[in-house]
């Protein structure tokens, strides 16, 4: 049954495939690349995985061949990608992709909720990830200064990760049990607390 949000998803979708189709020329292939990351965007919303994995291909093949581009083309671009495998629960790519599209921004032109959820999935992707182990970048963003003070034990078991430091970890053990996906991780994060 779809609903009334899928259909305006769709009809969106059929707007912007429309859109990017007609700045689809040689001249034009930044926009043609902002156009279909904001397809890409819609699949997402659809969830449409692969035909949003698709779209984001065929804009990294085309960027991949400028010398250079506006920062808001891959702005969009790494921001999709990192949504795109937020959703694929590829915590490392997503931490990747998230760094980079907030390397592309001005933190400031995003609101106040948007910084702290960036900040909050950012932390989480990098503490459940099992290949980033140097929290040391996310450490020095100012994105992280976004969390409130109820999320403030993140940022302290971020830098017991990146300490090794086995004491505060086992103080903050307890807020690691009242997020779900820090509990599922749970055995994960101590094995990774032992070898930081």
């Amino acid at each position: 049954m779809l609903t009334s949000l899928s259909i305006d998803n769709q009809e969106r979708l059929s707007f912007l495939e429309s859109v990017a189709e007609k700045v689809n020329s040689p001249e034009s292939q930044d926009a043609y690349v902002y156009a279909i990351t904001a397809v890409a965007t819609v699949k997402l919303e659809l969830k449409d995985l692969s035909g949003a994995r698709t779209t984001l291909d065929d804009a990294e093949k085309i960027l991949d061949r400028f010398d250079s581009v506006e920062n808001i083309v891959h702005a969009a671009f790494y921001r999709v990608n990192a949504d795109y495998y937020q959703a694929k629960l590829d915590f490392a790519s997503y931490y990747k992709n998230a760094l980079l599209y907030l390397a592309c921004i001005n933190l400031d032109d995003l609101t106040s909720e948007e910084r702290r959820v960036r900040a909050y999935d950012l932390a989480l992707a990098a503490l459940v990830s099992t290949t980033i182990y140097n929290f040391g970048e996310l450490l020095l963003h100012p994105i992280l200064g976004s969390l409130e003070s109820e999320d403030d034990w993140l940022v302290k078991l971020l830098f017991a990760f990146n300490r090794g430091d086995l004491h505060a970890y086992d103080a903050l053990s307890g807020n690691i049990s009242q997020n779900g996906l820090l509990a599922e991780h749970k055995d994960g994060l101590r094995q990774k607390i032992y070898l930081s």
